[in-house]
This record gives C-alpha cells, sequence and structure tokens, in this order.
C-alpha cells in the first residue's frame, strides 16, 4: 500500500543527489587557487561557483567566493568559535581581525590569521602546527578533511618561498608572508582565503 510514497520519495532523493558530487567538483576547480569545498558553504555559493567555473567564468567565480566573506560569514565563523575549546581563547583578536578585514586592513589581519591557524592546529592536535609537514589532517568522513581539502589547502599554503618578490600574489602562502618574502600580499582575495582557512579548521 505505501509503495507509492515509497517511489515518491525515490524519485526526490534521485533529483536531489547531483548535490552530493558538487563537493568533489568544486575543490577540482578550485582547490588549487586556494578554495576548498566545507560543510558550513552556503549551498547557493557552493552551486553559483560550480556553474560559473564549468562555463569556464573563473574570474566570476573568484569574486563570488571573495565576497561571500563579508560582515554576516565572519559572525558566523566567531558564533561557531565560541562553542570550541581553544578557539573560544582567540575570539577577542578574531573580533579585532573582523574590524581590520572590514576596514580593509588586509596587511594587518592577514599575518595575524595566518599565525592563529598555526596555533590552533597545534592546541588542537597538541603537538604540531597547521602548517608542520607532518600534520595530518585527513578524515575519511569528512567533506573539509578529505584528500583534495583541507590537506591539500596545506601543502599549497605552506609552499616554500625561497626568493623575495613584490608581485601580486592570490595565494596566503604562510611562509612568504610571516618571513618577509611575498611583500604585496596586502589585498582582500588573501584576507577572504585565510578566514576561508579558518572555516575549515572549524569543521577539522
Amino acid at each position: 500500500p505505501k509503495i507509492k510514497s515509497f517511489k515518491e520519495q525515490f524519485i526526490e532523493i534521485q533529483n536531489q543527489s547531483p548535490i552530493l558530487l558538487l563537493p568533489d567538483q568544486f575543490n577540482e576547480l578550485f582547490s588549487k587557487d586556494g578554495w576548498i569545498c566545507y560543510g558550513g558553504l552556503n549551498a547557493k555559493t557552493l552551486e553559483q561557483t560550480v556553474r560559473l567555473g564549468h562555463e569556464k567564468r573563473f574570474k566570476e567565480a573568484h569574486q563570488l567566493l571573495i565576497d561571500s566573506i563579508d560582515e554576516i560569514a565572519i559572525d558566523l565563523i566567531l558564533l561557531r568559535c565560541e562553542c570550541r575549546k581553544h578557539f573560544d581563547l582567540r575570539i577577542p583578536l578574531l573580533q579585532l581581525l573582523k574590524n581590520d578585514y572590514l576596514e580593509e586592513r588586509y596587511h594587518a589581519c592577514i599575518p595575524l590569521l595566518l599565525a592563529l591557524i598555526d596555533g590552533l592546529a597545534n592546541d588542537i592536535s597538541a603537538h604540531v602546527g597547521f602548517f608542520a609537514g607532518k600534520t595530518d589532517l585527513e578524515l575519511f568522513d569528512s567533506i573539509t578533511s578529505h584528500e583534495s581539502g583541507l590537506p591539500f589547502l596545506q601543502k599549497i599554503m605552506n609552499k616554500p618561498r625561497k626568493t623575495t618578490t613584490s608581485e601580486k600574489i592570490t595565494i596566503p602562502y604562510r611562509n612568504g608572508i610571516l618571513h618577509g618574502r611575498d611583500l604585496n600580499f596586502n589585498n582582500k582575495e588573501i584576507a577572504s582565503k585565510c578566514w576561508w582557512a579558518l572555516a575549515c579548521l572549524l569543521e577539522w
């Protein structure tokens, strides 16, 4: 008697199933540029950016991702920080970083965000920081910590930067920024990707 209801439910699930492919598609399209999918990513933003990526409209997709890190997004990150050990201790600094970001003081918020990300990973793992080469960030049951996600992001952010350059960068290279080798890092894209990495770390 219930077969019709079951069939309708199955068809509905089948119609929604393509969304399961979006995280991998997103990472395939954008991870090399410093963006990875995470569970808290707005579904509409995820769908739109993947569509733009498939249409080769990467400039529009990147701008959409940059602009998605706004005051509302940062407030949600801070709200999630309040109920997580280690993150809650850093809320006063993160509030100051929020103000710097919204006031476009990217030169101030980027280095400190990178430092806080490293310290948080160190506290959480109890032995190594986010940018340590031996840090294991992979989890089998996580969108964020899938091998194409946070572990990949860590590798590109931790890339060695052995030459001083004044060319604009779009990846938040930890070594280049904190060691004074990448001199032209002061832009919204780098800052937004640092907040993005923090959001991913929250899920990890």
